[in-house]
C-alpha cells in the first residue's frame, strides 16, 4: 500500500502497476475477489497501461471471477489473456513482466478450474506449465505442487505417487513458503482421503517438509 501511495506521488507508473498488480496476486491468495476486481479495473483505468500489464490484469480478473463462481467470464477473460500473448510484447513494457509467460498464464488457466470445481481439467495445463519451466526450480516446484493439489482433488492417486517422488529431492534446495503451504495442506488432505498406501507416503514427505 505505502509503494501504491509512493509510487503515485512520483508519477511512477511502471512501478504503480507493480503495486496494483501485486495487491491483486495478494487478494486472488488469500480469496478476496471482490478486492481483486477492484484492484483490476483501477489499473486498468491508468492512463499508458502497455499491452503485457493489460494481459496480466486480465489473468488476476479470470482468477476472482472464478472464484467468485463466474464460470463463463472467467474462462473469457482467461481466452482473451491467452489470445493477447504473442503479440502483448511492447517498448514501453516495464523490467518486472519478464516472468510473464505462456507457462505464467497456462498455469493461471489451471488455477481457474481448480477454483470452478474442474479438477481433472485444470491436471493437463499444470502439467504443461511444469513441462515449459527448468527443472529444480522455484517456479518449477510451484507448478509441481499445483499439480498434485488437482490430481488430490481428482483423486488420481497412482499420479500423485509418481508425482510425490519428484517432488521429494527438492524440498531442501528450493525455498518457496506458497508452495510449502500448499503442499502441506494437499498432504493433509492425501493423509486423510487417499488409499493406505498413499497415505504413508504422504506422512512421509510431511515429515521431510
Amino acid at each position: 500500500m505505502e509503494a501504491q501511495i509512493l509510487a503515485r506521488q512520483a508519477g511512477d507508473g511502471a512501478r504503480l502497476w507493480f503495486a496494483l498488480d501485486m495487491l491483486s496476486m495478494q487478494g486472488v491468495q488469500e480469496g478476496r475477489p471482490g478486492e481483486v476486481l477492484r484492484l483490476s479495473d483501477e489499473l486498468r483505468s491508468t492512463s499508458g497501461l502497455p499491452p503485457r500489464v493489460a494481459l496480466i490484469t486480465r489473468v488476476r480478473r479470470a482468477r476472482a471471477l472464478a472464484q467468485a463462481g463466474e464460470r463463463a467470464r472467467s474462462l473469457a477473460e482467461m481466452d482473451q489473456a491467452r489470445g493477447a500473448l504473442q503479440e502483448s510484447v511492447s517498448p514501453r513494457d516495464p523490467a518486472w513482466v519478464w516472468w510473464i509467460t505462456e507457462a505464467e498464464v497456462v498455469g493461471h488457466l489451471g488455477e481457474v478450474l481448480m477454483s470452478l470445481g474442474d479438477h481433472a481439467a485444470a491436471v493437463p495445463h499444470f502439467q504443461h506449465a511444469r513441462d515449459a519451466t527448468p527443472t529444480g526450480g522455484r517456479r518449477w516446484l510451484d507448478c509441481s505442487v499445483a499439480e498434485l493439489s488437482a490430481l488430490t482433488a481428482a483423486k488420481a492417486w497412482r499420479e500423485c505417487d509418481t508425482l510425490l517422488v519428484d517432488l521429494v529431492p527438492l524440498l531442501d534446495v528450493v525455498a518457496s513458503p506458497r508452495s510449502r503451504t500448499r503442499l502441506a495442506q494437499t498432504l493433509r488432505v492425501i493423509e486423510r482421503d487417499a488409499p493406505p498406501w498413499l497415505a504413508v507416503n504422504a506422512r512421509d514427505v510431511a515429515e521431510a517438509c
